[in-house]
């Protein structure tokens, strides 16, 4: 495996987790002004 390649693979992974975190966040802030706007 080239340096280039373990690269390659280390941003794949990384762009995973930045969208699964994304959405999570997302998820998080919406139940969160749901629960404000039912005050």
């Amino acid at each position: 495996m080239t340096i280039r390649e373990k690269l390659a693979r280390i941003a794949q992974l990384l762009i995973l987790e930045i969208n699964r975190a994304d959405r999570e966040i997302t998820e998080y802030w919406r139940n969160f002004f749901n629960k404000e706007q039912d005050r």
